[in-house]
């Protein structure tokens, strides 16, 4: 088997030695297409964008799938050749009897350029027998020709050289100028060698003739003069005088830098110098002289409103600042319509270029050639040491001219100069092989709320810059850093949004813009308008800049794009799979490369990723805020916004139940994260969702909520399952959702409505006979009564649970029912003094789950087993334990019980007398506590701050008092209440203050008993009411010589 092709001239393909008809031309074209990739993937976009350019990219598409179909056919049994690499590329096998002229070529050609191969110049030439594809008149080809005809004159020139050199029959050098002109009948330097070839020979009529001839078809043609080099030579023909120059003059070398006709007013530019700095040392490094000069070319990105304009600007200005001589020309590409063909970037380049040398005359005659002409003139030598001069071409805005502009950009990178940087900006990679890319981020948003905070961020500065120029009296302080860098973070830290956001405190206060920018889970982007009117309109509103990325998609993107505005806090690809990946999406496409091209059109960014992290993607803000009204809209049948919004509460409850199982295991911890990280996800799918599904996903996820002690975030999540489930007219499936709530109430102080709800749900267990339900609710009810002082009615309450508990172990088996109810009843007897018995309960419990492999109940009964060790007085038994739960807790993600643990090594080294070790231990667990928004967390840390004094000799009797008098002393659980009235009698005590300490060992005492005797528990307001009366009217004043700080 064996393939043959010959591109150059008329083309043509023989298959094991038979020509193949080539009538399907668009097949011909994409095969001529990916041989020029030497073997190389190729985008299916950049094909079919490159061919069908002017079609819909739908018919684009297919016309693309007919033709790969029309070259399988003509290739026949070589079909397999042409493959795709995934649905995104295709490639083609060019080993293995393949045979291409075109190959050969650039194989020869490189051989030249490296080596200056002669032989191989040679070989190259007589493979060349006329352009690429002659005859086709595809504007994708023109790139190619152009460089293939510039590699062939080359060639031939030094052809010709080497014969003038060696003194060979003057017709051989005249016959290699012949081939080398009729490539590029423009060439300067194949004219001076045809010159020097007469001149040889004495043949000075010739020289003339040739000379003349020359600079007329420059004039007529191109509408230019010869180079001074050029009509220098003219001095060196006898007899005869240089002619005339044209009419208009040669263009010169003593072009302006360029700097004057960059825009005058892009903006400061806050931020960015590291990225500048480096770009810029890059770009002074790169080398002048190589052995094959090339340009190089580096291509900006980022999001809409991101200040690409600004930062290539700023870098051009440091840039021109460090580099003699350089050059800048500045083109603006927004001024062209969308999918304009390169003869009209062309033409704007060379617009651009031409003014900065305005005796030249506008043409449109190879507009090509003079780009390529004014950027050699640009790059001629300077000074004495002939370095050329340092070239900047800015094309900014770019993006919706690809890929037209690709293949410009591709022809200017073969000009042999390494002098010329080009730099673009676009919202989308121009893919080229040779592309440094830099992709600008969003500034930085402040991280806390801090006046430093704000100062310290790029986007926090950037705002109180535009504030203080829109209101004069604009001050960043105290009260007004919190508010800004809420904006700052709500809006992703977009410059663009950053700058309109406060240009509208000329008519809002920054309250009420926080307040309309950050109370809504989509961004009111008409809000955010405004811009000068010296921009292009796009970049006047962040509506506007967004929806300008939104019509350079294809239909397929806007419709990804609408779906994925769903995700609130980022993704992953398993869940955009479950969520989004459905018709009229193609299904033979890999959701992986469509989001891809997401990211490359700057509209989907990837987030910093950790290691053993799952790669995570997400839409800034104000794209998914825009994007959200495009899934909003029911007259777009291809979002499908109801089925995405299913699909999403489909994910979020089979996501929450593998969390839960997750959660209770040894991968806790990274469980913690994803949950973390999926949170605005989970309430998109919860509120999304209906009462079965809601309650499967705040079931699944309660965990986290007891681990991180957020109860109030969780109430608001489980009201939202109740409230649905009430609404579907099923209150008792509402029950355990309001009976976790209840709990969450419990723990936050506020117990009384848990009461009435575990009562109600106690009966219904009792009536259906739901034993396992009804051991939890005793459970559960046993801390209530615990924590209400109501120790003997607790205590029943737990025995009986554990009664169950053995019989529902008796009967099934499960044996953990049981564990849990040991751990609750030692919890009552730890708070009635019993700790032998609290002991024992705990140590069986211990046994039961850690055989059962369940580390973290085995992590919630640790801290019981230390209390009442220590109450026992084995002080260090008791540390290990606390110590022992804290490691797990930390495996476990449990702030709650590293709070608990931090405490109880506290007083464990209060009880040993090591001072600075319970300092060490009461400052973690006083911090946790803080962070928890645990009353009674920061409660018991004050107990044992005023117990270290008063064993320090520094008693402060208002470190307790302070807590007693706090209105939150009435959601204290009574042994935590009791702890603190009895250390409050013994700091007053301490102090030299008897009438306080007796009084307060009064009220103990009473409440003490109103506990054992079963009288009732203790009642908050009646005892804080009694308790206040014990310190006299003017305590503060007695208290104050005893001062308000306590440092060990």
């Amino acid at each position: 088997m064996s393939l043959h092709l010959q591109l150059f001239g008329a083309p043509s393909i023989e298959v094991n030695g038979v020509p193949m008809s080539l009538r399907h031309r668009r097949a011909v074209l994409v095969f001529a297409l990916l041989v020029l990739r030497g073997g190389r993937p190729l985008s299916r976009q950049v094909l079919s964008d490159s061919i069908w350019h002017d079609h819909d990219p739908d018919a684009a598409s297919v016309s693309l799938r007919r033709a790969l179909a029309d070259l399988r056919t003509l290739l026949g049994p070589e079909a397999y050749r042409v493959s795709s690499t995934d649905r995104r590329e295709l490639g083609l096998d060019i080993t293995d009897d393949f045979a291409c002229d075109l190959l050969a070529f650039d194989a020869s050609t490189h051989r030249f350029e490296r080596d200056g191969d002669l032989a191989a110049a040679t070989v190259a030439t007589d493979l060349y027998r006329g352009p690429l594809l002659e005859g086709w008149s595809d504007e994708c080809l023109e790139p190619e020709r152009r460089h293939r005809r510039e590699s062939v004159a080359v060639m031939l020139e030094a052809l010709a050289r080497k014969a003038l050199h060696d003194q060979r029959e003057p017709s051989e050098v005249l016959r290699l100028c012949d081939r080398a002109e009729a490539t590029d009948p423009y060439r300067e330097t194949t004219l001076r060698l045809r010159v020097e070839a007469h001149l040889s020979q004495n043949d000075h009529a010739a020289a003339e003739a040739a000379f003349r001839t020359f600079t007329r078809r420059l004039d007529q043609d191109l509408g230019v003069a010869p180079s001074a080099q050029t009509l220098d030579l003219a001095t060196a023909i006898p007899r005869t005088v240089a002619p005339d120059r044209p009419e208009r003059t040669e263009p010169s070398a003593d072009f302006s830098s360029g700097m004057e006709f960059l825009p005058t007013n892009p903006g400061t530019l806050i931020g960015r110098q590291d990225e500048i700095n480096r770009l810029v040392e890059r770009a002074l490094s790169h080398p002048v002289q190589e052995p094959i000069p090339r340009p190089f070319l580096t291509t900006i990105t980022g999001p809409g409103g991101v200040g690409k304009t600004r930062f290539a600007l700023a870098t051009t200005r440091q840039w021109a600042a460090h580099s003699d001589a350089s050059k800048v020309v500045f083109v603006d590409l927004s001024c062209l319509p969308t999918n304009s063909p390169s003869s009209a970037i062309y033409r704007t380049i060379a617009t651009s270029l031409a003014a900065h040398q305005p005796e030249m005359r506008d043409t449109s005659a190879n507009v090509e050639g003079m780009v390529h002409e004014l950027l050699r003139c640009f790059a001629l030598p300077q000074g004495r040491q002939g370095i050329p001069a340092p070239t900047l071409l800015l094309l900014d805005n770019a993006e919706h001219l690809l890929p037209a502009l690709t293949f410009v950009v591709a022809d200017l990178l073969r000009l042999p100069s390494s002098s010329l940087w080009i730099m673009a900006t676009s919202r989308t990679l121009l893919n080229l092989g040779d592309e440094t890319l830099l992709s600008l981020p969003p500034l930085p948003v402040p991280v806390g709320d801090s006046v430093a905070d704000v100062n310290e961020s790029e986007s926090g500065r950037l705002f109180v810059a535009r504030a203080s120029s829109v209101q004069g009296s604009f001050r960043l302080d105290e009260s007004t850093a919190p508010k800004i860098a809420n904006l700052c973070r709500r809006l992703d830290g977009l410059p663009l949004a950053v700058e309109l956001a406060a240009s509208r405190l000329r008519t809002l206060t920054l309250t009420e813009l926080e307040t309309q920018l950050c109370g809504t889970e989509d961004l009111p982007l008409p809000l955010l308008s405004g811009g000068s009117v010296t921009t292009p309109k796009r970049q006047r509103t962040v509506m506007d800049t967004v929806a300008w990325s939104w019509s350079l998609l294809s239909r397929d993107q806007k419709t990804l794009l609408a779906r994925l505005s769903l995700f609130r806090g980022g993704w992953t690809l398993e869940a955009a799979e479950a969520v989004v990946k459905f018709p009229p999406l193609p299904a033979q496409e890999s959701l992986i490369a469509m989001i891809s091209d997401l990211v490359d059109h700057s509209l989907v960014q990837m987030e910093d990723q950790k290691s053993n992290v799952l790669p995570r993607y997400r839409l800034l803000e104000t794209v998914r805020s825009f994007a959200a009204t495009r899934l909003n809209n029911e007259h777009d049948s291809d979002v499908q916004a109801d089925t995405v919004r299913r699909r999403l509460a489909d994910w979020a409850v089979a996501f929450a139940e593998n969390a839960y199982q997750g959660l209770w295991g040894m991968d806790a911890r990274s469980w913690v994260a994803r949950i973390g990280a999926e949170e605005s996800n989970l309430r998109a799918g919860l509120e999304t969702a209906d009462a079965p599904t809601a309650q499967r996903i705040v079931r699944g996820i309660e965990p986290i909520w007891w681990r991180s002690g957020r109860f109030y975030e969780g109430l608001s999540w489980q009201e939202i399952a109740a409230v649905k489930a009430e609404q579907s007219g099923d209150s008792d499936a509402a029950l355990p959702t309001r009976l976790t709530q209840a709990l969450f109430r419990r723990n936050l102080g506020e117990p009384h409505q848990a009461r009435a709800l575990f009562a109600r749900a106690i009966k219904g267990a009792r009536e259906r006979g739901g034993t396992e339900n009804l051991i939890y609710l005793l459970h559960s009810l046993g801390f209530l009564q615990r924590d209400d002082g109501e120790l003997k009615l607790a205590a029943a309450t737990q025995t009986e649970g554990v009664i169950l508990a053995e019989e529902f172990a008796r009967q099934t088996g499960e044996a953990l029912l049981l564990a849990y109810q040991w751990r609750g009843l030692a919890a009552v007897e730890v708070a009635r003094g019993n700790y032998t018995e609290a002991e024992a309960l705990c140590n069986h419990a211990i046994e039961r789950f850690h055989g059962a492999g369940n580390a973290v109940q085995e992590m919630m009964t640790l801290p019981w087993l230390g209390r009442a060790l220590i109450g026992q007085g084995d002080v260090t038994a008791g540390y290990a334990f606390f110590a022992a739960a804290l490691s797990l807790a930390h495996n476990h993600a449990s702030v709650q019980i590293e709070q608990e643990a931090e405490q109880g090594m506290s007083d464990a080294m209060l009880a040993s007398g090591d001072y600075v070790a319970a300092v060490e231990h009461l400052d973690s667990a006083h911090r946790l506590a803080v962070s928890l928004g645990s009353h009674e967390g920061i409660a018991l840390a004050d107990c044992t701050k005023s117990a270290l004094a008063r064993k320090t000799g520094q008693s402060n009797p208002r470190i307790c008092a302070r807590t007693l008098f706090d209105p939150t002393v009435t959601r204290l659980p009574y042994p935590t209440f009791l702890r603190v009235l009895e250390e409050a009698g013994k700091a007053a005590d301490a102090s030299d203050l008897p009438g306080i300490a007796r009084r307060l060992r009064a009220e103990t005492e009473h409440a003490c008993d109103a506990s054992h005797d079963g009288a009732g528990g203790w009642s908050p307001r009646l005892n804080t009411t009694r308790v206040r009366a014990a310190y006299p009217p003017d305590w503060e004043r007695s208290l104050a010589k005893h001062g308000t700080h306590f440092i060990p």
